[in-house]
């Protein structure tokens, strides 16, 4: 999935996030691979939507997608259990 984004995006994603992402789901299982993404994707558009608001940045600012990812997975691996349960019993 991470790899046809990083073609298709022609530059926009690296391959750090595709083996990063590849580790999370080899140590934590792929379902942990879709909560991390899900994660690592809102931090990050709420760290963009920051700095749109009050940096001035614009949207075709390059962020790194990488640390969003990173703690993403760290969140997952702690609290992922718990998101899940509530999230399906909710």
């Amino acid at each position: 999935m991470f790899y046809l984004i990083a073609t298709l995006s022609r530059g926009g994603m690296g391959g750090g996030d595709i083996k990063l992402m590849a580790m999370v789901g080899a140590f934590m299982g792929w379902r942990a691979v879709f909560l991390t993404t899900f994660i690592g994707s809102l931090l990050g558009s709420l760290v963009g939507i920051f700095l749109m608001v009050f940096k001035g940045k614009g949207r075709k600012t390059k962020i790194p997608f990488g640390p969003f990812l990173s703690f993403g997975s760290i969140i997952t691996l702690f609290f992922g259990g718990e998101i899940l349960k509530w999230y399906f019993n909710a």
